[in-house]
């Protein structure tokens, strides 16, 4: 019995200092994942938004075929139903606002969901109320002779 607790009390103290050196990596990698987690999240949603602001324009311009229109619908859904309570009323509002609204009320729901995204990425800590009234823009050149 008493060699057990020599042999206990011996190692006692190489467990400790194991542990002690072992714990703190272990924590590390772990927050390193979630972290590494959170980024590819962020990057996933931001290229959605992305992809979903392109469609809206196409939409808008009528340079929109059916498989545009098919990818518009999956992302409206996926965002219905992976994106935060935010963005998916601000989505519903504006578009709700389409050929049933005013240019301004269009507008003004649209520079809300691009807010509520902006907070979603995390550009923003708020909504901003500084934020621009906006609507969808459209890029004109100007051909040269």
């Amino acid at each position: 019995m008493e060699i057990i607790l020599e042999i206990v009390k011996t190692c006692i103290p190489i467990i400790v200092g194991a542990l002690i050196a072992i714990v703190p990596t272990m924590i590390e990698k772990i927050s390193e994942r979630k972290h590494e987690q959170v980024e590819k999240q962020c990057q996933q949603k931001q290229e959605m938004y992305v992809e979903l602001i392109s469609l809206f324009s196409k939409v808008l311009k009528n340079q929109c075929d059916s498989d545009d229109l098919d990818t518009l619908r999956n992302r409206i859904n996926l965002i219905s139903i992976t994106g935060s309570s935010d963005v998916v009323r601000a989505l519903n509002e504006y578009i709700d606002t389409w050929g049933k609204a005013s240019s301004a009320e269009q507008n003004e729901k649209y520079s809300n969901l691009l807010k509520v995204i902006r907070v979603d990425l995390k550009v923003d800590k708020r909504s901003n109320e500084d934020f621009p009234q906006i609507g969808l823009r459209d890029i004109n050149i100007k051909k040269q002779n």
